[in-house]
């Protein structure tokens, strides 16, 4: 385990605690933030919760067990014998003997009494990562799994998976394993026109014994450089396989490979929920016609429960689209009330002669379908689900499919907007107008009409006017943004202070009241935010 590529996971219900924790891994230059935080307290833990952790798959585990020790190391010994290889740095009172050799069983490597210092905490974190090399070359961090869905057949999900999965093979040169989870009716291998001599129900049965020697054995190699785990020929086998089996799969095809594509099928079958669970990304494909996005619209409440960050694991990739089509990309964002990551023009013609020859259409780069898959692959491959974290610039870009281009196309379209701009809101607003030209939106109308209020002016306002407000604001959320992005604020923080809190002495802006480029290189905007 590299400490920079390891999954970390934070348990905790004390803020205090779970804030200690975030500020020492940011300040260790080994670590990486936490991955995935849960702040319900053990007894009522659910459901919810161990598909989280499912999904992140985490290597380790701050467990704080203060509240309810003995259950706190029951957790543990359940995620071990679930999960092999995690390991935990736990926190609590002072054990007595008998109840410490139960939580090192558990693997717990290193506990810390309470209260915690950031030193105690730094150390250990030291002496995880020397247990995990003990000085030999760490172990290759596990594989991105990539997962395919569509709520309606017809959509071309299977035909952007796969050459999705050769783009990725092509930009990177990375192991690349295609995998049909389409157990019933899965046709990758006709797309790629190979015949398997195995598919992934006789893995599934051979699992208890299978090793990377083994594993070879099963996978078909395309001359694109994919790998392919078929699906059976036989519908009926797919009624052998469990949830729970495919996890574990997956879990292990991690290890063995940097990419992991999966096409499942148009149903939210065991197989479907469970590739869902392990994903780190979530491509959802469309087709804009009404019956497409009411099936979408029907089935994203579910989508967002079985991905452990929700909404922002997934990425809408809207097919066959044309520019003259009746119903436009605004239309499908504010139905769906997600952001289009993605579109792929509508080539029919072109796909279909690749699927009856067998060659997938991005081996012939003249299509344009060719040129918007490039550029999908391009964008995961170049910035990776977490490209927030890494820097100011990639985060700005994130900000930039996420909310400015939305934001632009739908201005596009009107004669004027209205935001909830204040000039004690941050540094970088000190300057707003309450009336203003919008030049980074075509000349349009931009009215501020709270620009000279305070913050105790807008809540007072909200309660003599009974105005409704988000949930969040009663969980400490001052300002909310996207989930990876946004914590709540603690007392004394500034109202922004919860906004990509990672940065210093930078701009708490995304670009949407000022663009990339006027918030210029990284050193102005230090010198703008200290301004």
């Amino acid at each position: 385990m590299t400490e920079r590529s390891a999954r970390t996971a934070l348990i905790s219900s004390d803020r205090g605690f779970r804030e200690t924790v975030k500020d020492v891994f940011l300040s260790h230059e080994g670590w990486a933030a936490p991955a995935l935080e849960i702040t319900a307290p053990f007894e009522s833990f659910g459901e919810d919760q161990v598909r989280a952790l499912r999904q992140l798959h985490p290597d380790l585990v701050i467990l704080d067990i203060a509240e309810a020790p003995e259950l706190g190391i029951k957790f543990a010994q359940f995620l071990s014998e679930t999960t092999p290889g995690i390991r935990f740095i736990a926190s609590g009172p002072l054990l007595q003997p008998e109840n410490m050799l139960t939580a090192m069983r558990a693997g717990v490597v290193d506990y810390l009494p309470k209260p915690v210092s950031t030193e105690a905490l730094h150390d250990a974190l030291n002496r995880v990562g020397h247990l995990a090399t003990n000085g030999k070359e760490a172990p290759k961090k596990p594989g991105q799994v990539y997962v395919f869905y569509s709520p309606k057949g017809g959509a071309g999900t299977t035909t952007t998976a796969t050459n999705f999965a050769v783009i990725l093979q092509r930009l990177t040169g990375k192991r690349t394993l295609l995998v049909d989870l389409d157990l019933e009716l899965g046709e990758i291998a006709l797309l790629l026109g190979v015949q398997p001599r195995f598919n992934f129900v006789d893995m599934v049965q051979n699992f208890h014994r299978m090793d990377a020697e083994l594993l070879a054995s099963y996978i078909e190699r395309h001359e694109s450089g994919v790998h392919l785990l078929s699906a059976p020929y036989q519908p009926e086998k797919a009624e052998v396989v469990t949830g729970e089996e495919i996890r574990r799969i997956l879990q292990f095809l991690r290890k063995h490979y940097d990419y992991v594509v999966v096409d499942t099928s148009k149903s939210f079958s065991p197989a479907t929920l469970a590739s869902l669970e392990q994903a780190d990304l979530a491509f959802i494909v469309t087709n804009v016609d009404l019956a497409s996005l009411r099936n979408l619209q029907r089935g994203l409440p579910l989508l967002k429960r079985m991905l452990s960050r929700g909404e922002s694991h997934i990425r809408l990739v809207v097919n066959r689209y044309h520019p003259e089509n009746d119903i436009s990309l605004e239309d499908v964002q504010r139905t769906l009330g997600i952001a289009v990551f993605h579109s792929l023009s509508n080539d029919y013609e072109g796909v279909s002669r690749s699927i009856s020859t067998g060659k997938p259409i991005v081996t012939n780069g003249n299509s344009k379908f060719s040129r918007d898959m490039k550029a999908l692959g391009a964008l995961v491959t170049a910035e990776g689900p977490d490209l927030m974290y890494r820097s100011v610039d990639l985060r700005l870009r994130c900000c930039e499919v996420r909310k400015v281009e939305p934001l632009k196309r739908k201005l596009a379209t009107l004669d004027a907007w209205v935001t909830g701009l204040r000039r004690d809101q941050w540094t970088s607003r000190r300057s707003v107008q309450r009336v203003e030209i919008d030049e980074e939106h075509g000349g349009i109308v931009k009215l501020n009409p709270l620009v000279d209020w305070t913050l105790d002016q807008v809540w007072t306002y909200v309660r003599e006017h009974g105005v409704p407000t988000h949930e969040l604001f009663g969980h400490g959320y001052s300002s909310i943004g996207c989930q990876p992005c946004t914590r709540p604020v603690t007392p004394g923080e500034s109202e922004r202070a919860g906004r990509w809190w990672w940065e210093t002495d930078v701009a708490k802006e995304c670009g949407i009241h000022c663009s990339v480029e006027l918030l210029g290189t990284p050193s102005d905007r230090e010198r703008a935010a200290r301004t």
